[in-house]
Order: C-alpha cells, then structure tokens, then sequence
C-alpha cells in the first residue's frame, strides 16, 4: 500500500507553460485551488476573455468557475482584469486596421464610437395610413380579454395563424 503522502498527491499540469507541479488534492487544499485558479485566469488572458474555452483549456468546469466569481473577490477582479486585457488587444488590432485604411474597420469604429456624430445610428418612423397618425383602436380587447374568454383549441389555433402569417412574411423578404 503506498503511503499517505504519495496517495495525497497528484500531478496537476499548466497546459500554458508546459511543467507539470506537484501539489496536494486533498478537497481542501487551498494551495492546488489556487494553482488551479492562476491557470484559469492565463487561460482567460489567453482566450481573451473566452470563459468557456478557458475553463476546457485550464480543465475546470464553468460552475467551479462561477462559484469562484461568486465567492472570491480577488479572483473576479483578476478574471475581469484579464477579459478588459482582452477586449483592448482586440480594439488596439482594430485601430491598426483603421490606421492601414481597412474600410471595414473604419465603418466598425465609426459605429462603435461615433454615434453622437450619426454614425451607425438607424432611424425609422412609422406613420399611420398616407403618412397620417397611427390610429389605435380603443375597443379592441387585450392579450388577457383574449386568453380569458378563449379556449385551449381556440388559442392553439390562433397561435398558428400567427406563425403561418409570419412565414409568408419571411418568405417574401427573403428572411429565415
């Protein structure tokens, strides 16, 4: 039978940096947590900000991970830290597209950065019949008047003229 000692480790490797550390994994070990959470925050850093595949990569799950955001403070302010570092390399790659003249970067930032100068802002106004007001029946009955007084089958029914509406609709506009 192995020791104590040899049965309480494991080999717990860093894909990142490619060493393999010994540490202990009992379940209170704050030091193999700890090994486990500085992996999780490269890996965020790494994917620039992409939690899903940083948790694959440090090999933890999300819902350890989301307990750590939940109850570690330190560890929410160094993966927000590393989403942010995320975030600036992207827009630092775009500003140097806009600097070689890309016009699809140029557009991207106008529409990201200067909506008070109109750009990237769609506007549309709605007008009633020959440009007049939108006229608003008072009388017709409400969601609730409707559901209250119908039955299952009436409902039912309803609800696929709805959607068959809203196929012919997409079918002409050329919309899935």
């Amino acid at each position: 039978m192995a020791d104590k000692k040899t049965r309480l480790r494991r080999r717990i490797r860093i894909p990142q940096e490619g060493k393999s550390l010994v540490a202990k994994a009992s379940p209170g070990d704050t030091r193999a947590r700890a090994l486990k959470k500085r992996t999780m925050i490269k890996e965020v850093e790494a994917s620039r900000g992409l939690i899903n595949l940083a948790c694959r990569k440090a090999r933890v799950s999300e819902r350890t991970h989301r307990s750590w955001m939940a109850n570690d403070e330190r560890y929410a302010e160094s993966i927000q830290d590393s989403i942010t570092m995320g975030k600036d390399m992207v827009e630092f790659r775009l500003l140097q597209k806009c600097d070689e003249g890309d016009v699809a970067a140029l557009r991207l930032f106008l529409s990201a950065r200067c909506k008070e100068r109109g750009y990237g802002v769609q506007r549309s106004e709605q007008t009633g019949v020959n440009g007049g007001a939108i006229q608003v029946d008072s009388n017709s009955p409400t969601i609730e008047d409707v559901m209250a007084s119908s039955t299952v089958d009436q409902l039912a029914s309803m609800v696929n003229n709805v959607r068959r509406n809203a196929n012919r609709i997409d079918s002409r506009t050329g919309r899935n």
